[in-house]
């Protein structure tokens, strides 16, 4: 034999000797496993790399519960819209918060800052249109008898544009505060978008319809299978992106469900998307770009350096960059569950979250380091976990370090382990810890000059379940069902006499591939017997015709040795109740004529007869009940009148115990 096979050969026998078979491997790769876990300061491309993501940073906010309407000056201050007890605060770039306005209802939705400098605010409910000036100075703008303003856009020619809900509808409000309504549509128009054509570009929160409104003729652009349209943005070159989401979530936060919906059920249209994305192409035609069955989008903003836009979700606080070819990434992963507003600011952008109410900027830089922390892994049982492997995409670097935590809770709590120090090489990292049941992987990147920046396209661990042994649950052993003749049987149906159906069932903590062997022995003796050995079936069979009558008990042993080595597999043990093995079939004594009947006696050895039939000719069979007029015990005495026998020379009489053992005699009268 070849040298260099040899020693393979001989390496292979070693650590299946000393390892069991069965290895297991747990894998984050792609987009779907990775967005399980928890990004901080990290983000995920639609192909699954994981990457530093833009800076960020905490603006200081006022102390309100909910932050519902948002607007940003071209100097970068920004203007803020609260609910319970709504007012609008300024924030400047300095970070003074300066509260410029209380509004009597209880929440604001929609801010505008407009080119006159005036701040504009809509509350609700009992729909109010405000103007307030830099000097806090504030006055009833416009009253439009409705019971929400959703959303408030300056056109081209300085012309204030409320979309409103309750009868809904647009009004168009000019400087002067003189209004006119010019749409009339569902029962609230929740989104707005002024077109470079200086049209308006409207979404329904109900009907779930996006909307074109100019002086020529208001149209639909599309209609969704969604009940609300709740952001649109109008790029250079005419594509209107604009994004849909199933229940309208522009209500006011609640404890309980996040966010109060109004929900509008859509006749004739349904989908399980929660949300999508969608691109209407100036020729009409309709993309859909992105779409979640658990997440909604409640804001959309250009992106105007990357040629797409961003969109702020919920219930994770994510926000999604997403491209013109449809290529997306996760940009962002706040610690607040509502990405509800994003706007557009001097070097980057501003998100209002909610729940709970935070500011966080974005820049348009990557930031210099991150992290992710994976999803929980249950590995079923206390394990041994080994080698960690990652797919660097600048090879084996300090940029790149991975950390690993264990512990038997299902949620990490003072039990659990520290995170151990850094594994930094990617191909020959190991984790060499054991007797737990959940791990976690935690990733930092660093970005280290003069080298491209860090990210990992996946990693991977193996491990060792520690063997738990098998477990016989339950033992069951029957006659074999005797088959029913189906209408289009032409052979004949058999059963096997003489032969008892034993079944089981053994369950593996670990999922190992088991086998059984059978042992047999009399109740009163010492000696097992084994009938089967080493099966891979949970049913068996055993002929009784081998075995003496009498009561028995059956032992099943499983281990599990076809997926273990024979220093680590394990097994298990049950004993049957008691059993009887009769393959004898009864007989008939003592049988006497007299004057008046016939009598005879039945007796079985080990079982109960269950039937006695008697014939004429041996072909049609009438039964006959003991003189006590039940079959209950192992002998029976039995009796008939002569006046059925009347002309009769020969009688037979069939036997049958309980386990099926039956025998024809046959007596002259």
């Amino acid at each position: 034999m070849n040298k260099r096979i040899l020693i393979i050969s001989m390496i292979i026998l070693t650590f299946s000797l000393l390892h069991p078979v069965q290895v297991k491997k747990r894998e984050v790769r792609d987009f779907r496993n990775f967005e399980k876990g928890t990004f901080n300061g990290t983000g995920l491309t639609d192909n699954g790399e994981l990457f530093i993501s833009l800076k960020s940073s905490v603006i200081a906010g006022p102390d309100k519960e909910y932050y519902l309407g948002a607007a940003i000056s071209k100097k970068g201050d920004i203007y803020l819209g609260t609910g319970h007890n709504a007012s609008v605060f300024r924030i400047e770039k300095n970070g003074k918060i300066t509260e410029m306005f209380k509004a009597q209802e209880p929440d604001i939705y929609a801010v505008l800052y407009g080119s006159d400098k005036f701040i504009y605010a809509g509350s609700s409910p009992r729909g109010k249109l405000f103007r307030i000036t830099d000097a806090m100075k504030s006055k009833e703008f416009f009253n439009p008898d409705e019971k929400y303003i959703w959303d408030i856009k300056e056109d081209k020619s300085g012309n204030i544009i409320c979309a409103v809900g309750g009868s809904g509808g647009v009004y168009k409000i000019n400087k002067n505060g003189n209004s006119k309504k010019i749409f009339s549509g569902d029962t609230h128009i929740i989104s707005l978008y002024i077109s470079a054509d200086n049209s308006i570009i409207a979404g329904s929160g109900g009907s779930g319809i996006l909307y074109k409104i100019s002086s020529q003729k208001n149209r639909v652009l599309y209609d969704t299978p969604f009940e609300e349209i709740n952001g649109i943005y109008e790029d250079d070159e005419g594509n209107i992106w604009f994004s849909a989401s199933k229940e309208v979530k522009k209500g006011k936060p609640s404890d309980s469900n996040k966010m109060i919906s109004f929900t509008f059920p859509k006749g004739g249209q349904s989908t399980q998307e929660k949300s999508a994305l969608y691109l209407r192409h100036p020729g009409g035609e309709v993309e859909k770009m992105w779409s979640s069955s658990d997440e909604h989008i409640y804001s959309v903003a250009p992106d105007r350096e990357n040629g797409g836009v961003l969109i702020g979700t919920g219930n994770r606080g994510r926000i999604y960059r997403i491209k013109k070819d449809k290529s997306y990434s996760l940009v962002y992963e706040g610690e607040s569950a509502q990405s509800y507003k994003i706007l557009s600011g001097v070097d980057g952008f501003v998100t209002i979250y909610n729940n709970t109410s935070s500011i966080i900027k974005l820049s348009n830089f990557s930031d210099s380091k991150g992290s992710y922390t994976s999803d929980i892994f249950n590995l079923g049982i206390q394990s041994r976990a080994g080698r960690l492997y990652w797919d660097s995409n600048n090879g084996n670097t300090p940029a790149i370090a991975l950390f690993a935590r264990s512990g038997n809770t299902a949620s990490p709590d003072q039990t659990w382990t520290e995170w151990s120090p850094p594994f930094t090489d990617n191909n020959n990292s190991n984790m060499n810890r054991s007797g737990f049941k959940y791990f976690q992987i935690k990733v930092n990147l660093n970005s280290v000059s003069g080298m491209a920046s860090p990210g990992i396209s996946g990693f991977r661990f193996f491990y060792i379940q520690k063997n738990l042994s098998p477990e016989i649950k339950r033992i069951r052993i029957n006659l074999p069902a005797q088959p029913k003749k189906s209408a289009n049987q032409k052979k004949p149906v058999t059963w096997k006499k003489n032969t008892l159906k034993i079944s089981w069932r053994a369950d593996d903590p670990n999922n190992d591939e088991l086998k059984h062997s059978l042992f047999l022995k009399k109740y009163s003796g010492k000696q097992w017997v084994r009938f089967k050995e080493d099966i891979t079936s949970s049913i068996a069979e055993l002929n009784t015709e081998l075995y003496e009558d009498g009561i028995y008990t059956l032992k099943i042993v499983t281990d599990d040795s076809l997926s273990n080595s024979p220093d680590t597999f394990r097994s298990d043990t049950m004993e049957s109740r008691k059993f009887i093995i009769d393959s004898t079939a009864p007989v008939l004594s003592d049988f006497k004529k007299t004057g008046e009947s016939v009598s005879f006696k039945v007796r079985d050895m080990t079982s109960v007869i269950l039937k006695v039939q008697y014939s004429f000719s041996g072909e049609k069979w009438y039964p006959i009940n003991p003189t006590d007029k039940i079959n209950d015990s192992k002998s029976e005495n039995f009796k008939l009148s002569k006046k059925f026998l009347k002309g009769k020379k020969l009688i037979f009489f069939k036997i049958t115990d309980e386990y099926k053992n039956s025998k024809v005699f046959q007596k002259e009268l």
